[in-house]
């Protein structure tokens, strides 16, 4: 017969098609059902490393905004010393950093932990190290950690002068102060064109129009000079402008000394994590 409806062994057992069939259907259940658990597990152990390695890329970018806060130790001693009054009169008593802030001249390695990634462009005569560029990155199984925060992007000291002249734009923070015994004589304010400005110095607001023609300013009531805490620091910012333009401050002193400065602005840093190996 060309079809049969039973097939026989040599050891006489009998076998129907539908036998056979009804097999084959529970094995492919079994298989399908097995496969499917199994992929479900390996994808919770997958999500649950993925989470791991998240937590632990997050902890690690913590670890380095923390590490590279500002100042590292990477700083001349006198500079230092004049953060530090910078830290305790307008920050935090506590501790050795000003904290949100970052440090691109720091001296402490990253390794192969991570990657900081910025793009500003930093002026320092009083770090002891070379100064770091910013660089682009494959982002590819990467986590990326971004924060807003104050970088110093002018690190400055003036031996032996009377007087500086910086410009100082909206956001940004400007610090100052004499390391010898030398008193203000006044701070002239100028800017390329017609402004209104509101400055913050030492925390008092100044409202005040300028032009590209210097005037002299009030801020003398407000200003700190040297006196037996050397390193005596001030801060000026602006708190709104009419245009966006910098402002220019000619800050003279009676006597020469060394003149420190420190300028803040802040920016987004990335701290960029590899997620797996």
């Amino acid at each position: 017969m060309l079809i049969l409806s039973k097939l026989k062994s040599k050891k006489g057992y009998i076998f129907t098609f539908n036998a056979i069939i009804s097999v084959m259907i529970i094995l492919m259940i079994f298989y399908v059902g097995y496969f499917a658990i199994t992929h479900n597990i390996l994808t919770i152990h997958e999500e649950k490393r993925d989470i791991e390695a998240f937590e632990k890329s997050n902890l690690i970018a913590n670890k380095l905004f923390e590490d590279h806060e500002f100042p590292s130790n990477s700083y001349i001693p006198d500079y230092l010393k004049f953060i530090n009054r910078v830290r305790e009169r307008y920050y935090t008593s506590s501790g050795n950093t000003i904290p949100g802030t970052f440090d691109p001249l720091s001296i402490r390695g990253i390794g192969n932990e991570g990657i900081i990634r910025y793009n500003l462009t930093i002026h320092s005569n009083v770090n002891n190290t070379n100064i770091i560029g910013s660089m682009s990155y494959n982002f590819s199984n990467k986590y990326v950690k971004t924060k807003n925060l104050l970088i110093p992007v002018k690190t400055w000291n003036y031996p032996s002068t009377y007087g500086i002249n910086e410009n100082i734009s909206k956001g940004e923070i400007l610090y100052f102060g004499t390391k010898g015994s030398s008193k203000l004589n006044y701070i002239n304010i100028s800017a390329p064109q017609s402004v209104d400005v509101v400055l913050s110095v030492n925390g008092v607001p100044f409202s005040m129009h300028v032009n590209n023609t210097p005037k002299i300013s009030e801020f003398g009531k407000v200003i700190n000079t040297h006196s037996s805490e050397i390193y005596q620091p001030n801060e000026i910012k602006i708190l709104s402008i009419s245009n966006d333009i910098p402002v220019t401050l000619n800050i003279i002193y009676s006597n020469i000394s060394t003149i420190y400065v420190l300028k803040l602005r802040p920016a987004n840093i990335s701290s960029i994590i590899n997620l797996k190996d």
